[in-house]
């Protein structure tokens, strides 16, 4: 029975962060075909000093608000749990392999999720 909620939840957290990367990926080609087609107005020469010198749009404005907000959350979450973190997948490791590991961090023990969870409130 534990086996199967593990692999449930595995599963689960592997849709999760699928999506989100097709979801980036989406948005950032999205935002790079809208750079494309409002650059393609103007000649070439000055652009590339310049790349963007025409008045924003709300389209321009939203993109890069999206762009920002995923930048900021990919380059934060990794601080909040530098280290291993006892998760579900962990669980399954032998122990010896477990333990090896658990002496590596500079406390000599793993993070655990609710400590997680809690930074990530913060932030």
């Amino acid at each position: 029975m534990t086996k199967n909620i593990t692999e449930a939840i595995l599963k689960r957290d592997r849709n999760i962060i699928f999506l989100s990367l097709i979801g980036i990926v989406v948005v950032a080609w999205v935002y790079t075909i809208h750079l494309t087609r409002s650059m393609s107005h103007s000649e070439m020469g000055l652009e590339m000093v310049f790349p963007h010198s025409h008045a924003w749009v709300l389209t321009d404005f939203y993109l890069n608000f999206l762009m920002g907000n995923v930048m900021q959350v990919a380059m934060m979450t990794p601080t909040v749990a530098p280290g291993m973190v006892l998760t579900v997948m962990l669980l399954s490791m032998p122990e010896d392999a477990l333990e090896a590991r658990k002496q590596k961090p500079p406390l000599k023990r793993m993070g655990t999720p609710e400590e997680v969870a809690n930074d990530l409130q913060t932030v």
